[in-house]
């Protein structure tokens, strides 16, 4: 068993994600759900990070790619990425 690692720490319905423990990961980077294959790839994989600690909790898979991909879309806007240049 490993520990997602805490970067930040994030609530989906009252879920904290980065401190579940996870037996096995049914997505990854490669290895998505075919209704994420759209997302950037930033958002998708923090989708799926989500998803797969919703599953954990019991969630069913539909509604947990549903509520990932909302959180991950809204995540994205709240956190934009930097590319690192002063201006």
């Amino acid at each position: 068993m490993f520990r997602y690692p805490v970067k930040q720490v994030m609530y989906v319905h009252d879920i904290q994600y980065a401190d579940l423990e996870v037996i096995g990961m049914p997505w990854t980077k490669k290895d998505y759900p075919p209704s994420m294959k759209n997302l950037d790839e930033r958002v998708r994989e923090k989708a799926v990070e989500i998803a797969n600690a919703l599953l954990e909790n019991g969630y069913e898979e539909g509604r947990a790619i549903a509520i990932a991909t909302a959180q991950a879309k809204e995540w994205n806007e709240n956190h934009p990425e930097t590319d690192g240049s002063s201006g």
